[in-house]
C-alpha cells in the first residue's frame, strides 16, 4: 500500500488515496496492509460508553490507517491547482476526527519551519 501512497505524479496519488478510502474491506482491507493506526481502543479503554461506540465506528474506517490518512493530508503539496479544492473540503468534513488526529501526529519538517530569532 504504501509504494501506492508515494507516487510522485499527483493524479496517480490522488487516485490511489481516493479509491483507498473508499475501497470496502471485502475487497482490499486498507486497515490491515496498515503499520499504524490513527487510534485504537486501547486509547478509549476508560471513556463512557458514548465515546467508546464512537471510538469503534473512527477506528473501522480505512482513514484510520496512519499512512493514509498522512497521505491525504500530504497530497496538498503536489496539488499545483485548486480543482481539486472541493473533494479535499468534503473529506475533511466527512472524516474530521481521524483527519484532525492524523494531522496532529504529522511530523513537523525542520526545512519547513522557519526560525523565529
Amino acid at each position: 500500500m504504501k509504494t501506492l501512497l508515494e507516487w510522485p505524479n499527483f493524479t496517480a496519488r490522488f487516485s490511489a488515496v481516493r479509491i483507498l478510502i473508499r475501497v470496502p474491506k471485502d475487497i482490499f482491507d486498507v486497515l490491515a496492509q496498515s503499520e499504524n493506526r490513527v487510534l485504537t481502543m486501547d486509547n478509549f479503554a476508560s471513556s463512557s460508553p458514548l465515546v467508546r461506540e464512537k471510538a469503534v465506528t473512527l477506528a473501522a474506517q480505512n482513514l484510520n490507517s496512519l499512512d493514509l490518512s498522512h497521505a491525504f493530508l500530504l497530497l496538498h503539496e503536489l496539488n499545483d491547482d485548486n480543482q481539486n479544492l472541493p473533494l479535499f473540503r468534503d473529506e475533511l468534513r466527512n472524516n474530521v476526527e481521524l483527519l484532525t488526529l492524523a494531522g496532529i501526529a504529522l511530523p513537523v519538517l525542520l526545512s519547513q519551519t522557519k526560525r523565529l530569532d
